[in-house]
This record gives structure tokens, C-alpha cells and sequence, in this order.
């Protein structure tokens, strides 16, 4: 698990399983890049707020405040900066002819967790 081997891990945190492995990640040590798909939130958990206190959490955001909601446009957006920031990718799902896998086609630096 990327947690207890300390790798920097990038994530978003919109989908429920990304909400699911943001839970499980935010608990840990390992450093971690958060990239939203909207603009910077104004209120924050105080889980995150102290995993950046710690100096262990970025948050990242290509949008302007003014981008309050995620749209199919945002979330494509965000998923090329992850894939910009990355060196390695773990893919934990995707479906089949849908967005992600689109935008992974001409990607090979990924593999399925």
C-alpha cells in the first residue's frame, strides 16, 4: 500500500471512491498532492487542514474561486494535471469507452490497481 511505503501520492476527491481512498490516505504519514476539479474551497476539514499544518498535504487547484461546482469539463482538466504531476499511475478504476479511459489510450505510464 502506498501509504505505509510513504510515496507521495496524488488524488482527487470528487468520485466516491476517490473520497473513499482520500479517508484512508489523510489517516496516514505519506505525503499527498490534492488536485480538485474546482476552485479552491474556502471551508476545509480539520483532517486536512492539520495534514497541511504537517506539511504532508498540498492542494492544488487549476480554477479560479469562482469555479464552485465540478463539471465533466473540470474533472477532465484535473485528470490531465494529475497526470502532468505523476510519475507513475495506479488506475483503481475506470470504465470501459468512459472518460478516464479515453484520456488513457495514449497513456501506457498507467496500470490497474
Amino acid at each position: 500500500m502506498q501509504r505505509d511505503k510513504g510515496h507521495c501520492v496524488i488524488i482527487g476527491n470528487h468520485s466516491q471512491i476517490e473520497k473513499d481512498v482520500f479517508d484512508i490516505l489523510i489517516r496516514g504519514v505519506q505525503p499527498m498532492i490534492l488536485v480538485l476539479a474546482r476552485g479552491m474551497m474556502k471551508v476545509w476539514d480539520a483532517r486536512v487542514l492539520e495534514a497541511i499544518d504537517e506539511k504532508r498535504l498540498l492542494v492544488l487547484s487549476p480554477f479560479e474561486p469562482s469555479v464552485s461546482r465540478v463539471s465533466r469539463k473540470t474533472a477532465e482538466i484535473r485528470n490531465h494535471k494529475i497526470i502532468e504531476l505523476a510519475d507513475e499511475l495506479v488506475i483503481g478504476y475506470k470504465s470501459k469507452g468512459g472518460q478516464l479511459d479515453a484520456l488513457l489510450k495514449n497513456h501506457r505510464h498507467h496500470s490497474l490497481a
